[in-house]
């Protein structure tokens, strides 16, 4: 993967992290920390409708500007659209697609971009205009010196890179086995069909050391968009 370099773009120290674009920030990661480059999203407008296209499908993005209209033109030699998606994931199935926007100029309405990455190992978005190139010759290892982030939620922040307890997005802190606050555990049980990692971190489910019949339960279901 491509290496970049995060650089809050308004100078503050921290640039904000998510578990997903739509979500509260749950870390701020320190500038100057290098990330490994996934994808770049951009959130638009079409009409009524709004999504996250690929960066790729829209070519003037970059030098854009919230509220700017974007032409689309899909990557792909011989599509003559490109796929406008709920959320920013590969899933291209029907429960994930907004709809197809038309190849065009002027076709959606930019929001955000947004660029998906990697820091010391954990998947996280941020706003693409704290996401500068990395040097040439840039590699992870130069990040080992650099602090960890601040969490915004649950778990403390991290140590060194690569350890037990570097930093892990608060969903995933709870699993490491420290000291944390008592959970509730979930009313559903084992019947539980929630995937979402804030929910699993919230509540206890069966297998997990703090899950105790008998206490009680959450008040109401806790779903997550």
């Amino acid at each position: 993967m491509a290496l970049a370099v995060l650089k809050n773009a308004d100078g503050y120290e921290d640039v904000a992290a998510r578990v997903k674009p739509s979500a509260e920030a749950a870390w701020d990661i320190p500038s100057s920390s290098l990330v490994e480059l996934v994808e770049e999203w951009v959130e638009c407008e079409y009409g009524k409708l709004r999504g996250f296209i690929k960066g790729k499908n829209l070519p003037s993005a970059s030098s854009s500007s919230p509220g700017d209209l974007l032409e689309v033109r899909d990557s792909y030699a011989g599509n003559t659209e490109t796929c406008m998606r709920r959320h920013c994931e590969q899933d291209a199935s029907k429960g994930n697609v907004v709809c197809f926007v038309p190849n065009g100029a002027k076709a959606v309405k930019l929001v955000e971009r947004w660029v998906e990455c990697r820091w010391r190992g954990h998947k996280n978005f941020v706003k693409a205009r704290h996401v500068q190139p990395a040097p040439a010759g840039t590699t992870l290892e130069s990040d080992d010196a650099l602090p960890a982030a601040k969490s915004r939620g649950a778990g403390p922040p991290g140590k060194a890179r690569g350890s037990a307890s570097s930093l892990e997005p608060p969903a995933k802190k709870a699993k490491t086995g420290e000291a944390k606050p008592k959970r509730l555990p979930c009313k559903y049980g084992a019947g539980c069909y929630q995937k979402n990692p804030v929910h699993r971190a919230k509540f206890s489910h069966p297998g997990d050391p703090d899950f105790k019949t008998g206490e009680p339960a959450e008040p109401a279901p806790d779903i997550m968009p």
